[in-house]
Parts: structure tokens; C-alpha cells; sequence
């Protein structure tokens, strides 16, 4: 849990952030100053205060992502656009899992409006991509520096041997 506090003084601004962990430490930051203190000195609420925005991890925002796109409408973008197939959805889910596991950095997402789903890397270095077509198929491409180019075209199956894709993957930052 994280929490924060300002205070304004005359002759400069004090940021205070605490965050408490389980092991019963807390770390107290002040302006660019670490002290650690035990947990017990400070009040812990159950919830982040309402001024406090939720922040989802990013791979519950891909897991809400999904669930969204399974519920799209008919003509959901305006432009005739479809929802994605429920074979593309449960193989956007089944990667999202694997990639999760084998501690990937997570992807951004996107639908287009003919049903297919992408997860794309982009850095300076680097780029891949993994789309689930509507027709079934995975189509994936990776450029990442240090690693053999990637390119993979074929129908999706949950045994899709995805291991060379993985380990350029976990080469971006």
C-alpha cells in the first residue's frame, strides 16, 4: 500500500511518500532522502485514499482489454467493425498467460475492426509484434538486436511452439 502527503512550508515544498511493506517495514521518502522505519508507526488504511487513482498492473488492463473486446457490438468502431472471434479471444489469452509467465514486459494491445487482436514491442532496438487473425492463424515478427529476425505464420494451436519468439522478447526493455 502507498500513500502520500504534501506540505507546503515558506521556503520549499516537502513530498512525503510512505510504502508499507508485509515484512513489516515502511520506506519514508523525502524529497531525494530514504529512511526506513517499522510499519507500526505509521496508520494504515485498507484502500488508498479517494484523491489516489487505482492503478491496475499491466496485465489486468490487458486481461479488462480482452474482456471488453469480447463484448464489443456489432459495428463497435463506427466503420462496420467486427468483434474479434472467440478462437482469436481464447488464444490472446492463452499468450497472455505464457508471455506473464515467462516474465515478458506486457505488450500494448489493440483490436482493429476486423477482428484482429495485436500485442506490439516497440523500442530504439527492438521491435515484435503477435496478432491473432480472425481466420485462426497467429502471425508474429520480431526484430529484436542480438537475436535472428522472427516471422511465424500458421493456424493457432495452444502447443504453437513459441519459445525463440519468448526469448527475443525478453531481450526488450
Amino acid at each position: 500500500m502507498t500513500g502520500a502527503t504534501a506540505a507546503n512550508s515558506a521556503d520549499a515544498r516537502t513530498v512525503n511518500m510512505f510504502i508499507a511493506c508485509t515484512a513489516g517495514t515502511a520506506f519514508t521518502i523525502t524529497g531525494s532522502a530514504v529512511a526506513m522505519k517499522p510499519a507500526a508507526n505509521f496508520v494504515l488504511a485498507s484502500r488508498a485514499p479517494a484523491a489516489v487513482p487505482a492503478i491496475n498492473p499491466p496485465w489486468e488492463e490487458l486481461r479488462t482489454d480482452l474482456l471488453r473486446w469480447e463484448k464489443s457490438p456489432a459495428d463497435w468502431d463506427g466503420d462496420h467493425g467486427i468483434a474479434p472471434p472467440a478462437p482469436s479471444l481464447a488464444a490472446a489469452k492463452t499468450v497472455i498467460g505464457k508471455l506473464k509467465a515467462a516474465h515478458i514486459v506486457p505488450p500494448d494491445a489493440s483490436v482493429s475492426g476486423d477482428g484482429e487482436i495485436a500485442y506490439t514491442w516497440s523500442r530504439a532496438t527492438a521491435f515484435a509484434s503477435i496478432s491473432f487473425l480472425a481466420d485462426g492463424h497467429l502471425v508474429a515478427y520480431s526484430r529484436v538486436a542480438g537475436h535472428d529476425t522472427i516471422e511465424i505464420d500458421q493456424p493457432y494451436q495452444d502447443d504453437l511452439d513459441l519459445m525463440a519468439m519468448f526469448e527475443s522478447l525478453r531481450d526488450i526493455a
